[in-house]
């Protein structure tokens, strides 16, 4: 399925606008830590790659950024421990590695491999995505925080870039080379989240059950996410 790309990034960014500054100026942070509220947070990951294309080698750390809002409405037991948070994220991903999209327009997208002895800084492709988490939340007495959840996300914007010597070969000379709306990549992803930690502390991690690109359409990338959400629930 494909998206209308203009249409879907006006709609998404009003959510994610609407999402925050109910959170800003929710009345809900008040004392009595079991009242249903807003919360926000921010999530900082590093992408483990899987279904890579023969050959790449994904650099050591591909960081990636998320910031959420979402409604915490606590649930089932009379000690408030548990409680049901759904909202909205915008969340970047990012692969490094010693290998470009020559054309992101292409029927079938091919990872091409960076010419031996060419020297660059940047080689990457970024996708970013519009998410809607939904988690179960658990809060011990002492603060001990454990979520169980999952979340679908809306392609929101792709992009490649290409910081280095000229891919040609014809020259020395420095060049950056960047392509917008990346073909063939998914329009919605899916897959289970967990997080645990102490107060505003968490360990997060996401897997992401659909692949990155369309069947046959290029590689078979999916990944894995752990990294730490700061959020004052």
């Amino acid at each position: 399925m494909q998206l209308n790309t203009n249409s879907m990034k006006k709609i998404l960014l009003l959510v994610v606008a609407a999402l925050f500054a109910v959170s800003a100026f929710a009345q809900d942070y008040e004392e009595d830590e079991y009242k249903d509220k807003f919360d926000f947070g921010v999530d900082i990951f590093h992408d483990v790659w899987m279904g890579k294309p023969a050959g790449m080698d994904p650099g050591a750390l591909n960081l990636g950024f998320s910031i959420f809002g979402m409604y915490e409405q606590h649930i089932w037991d009379s000690k408030n421990r548990f409680s049901l948070g759904m909202g909205g994220a915008l969340t970047t991903h990012q692969l490094t590695s010693n290998m470009f999209i020559e054309d992101v327009t292409t029927a079938v997208i091919v990872f091409d491999t960076i010419p031996e002895g060419l020297e660059y800084s940047t080689s990457k492709l970024v996708v970013t995505y519009l998410d809607f988490p939904i988690e179960i939340r658990y809060k011990s007495k002492n603060d001990f925080r454990f979520a169980l959840g999952a979340k679908v996300g809306f392609r929101f914007d792709s992009h490649t870039k290409y910081s280095g010597q000229r891919l040609d070969g014809s020259t020395v000379a420095k060049e950056i080379v960047k392509h917008k709306n990346v073909a063939n990549i998914e329009s919605i992803r899916f897959g289970p989240t967990m997080r645990i930690g102490y107060k505003w502390f968490n360990l997060s991690m996401y897997y992401s059950v659909t692949k990155m690109f369309l069947q046959n359409r290029g590689p078979a990338l999916r990944h894995f996410s752990v990294g730490l959400t700061l959020n004052p629930y």
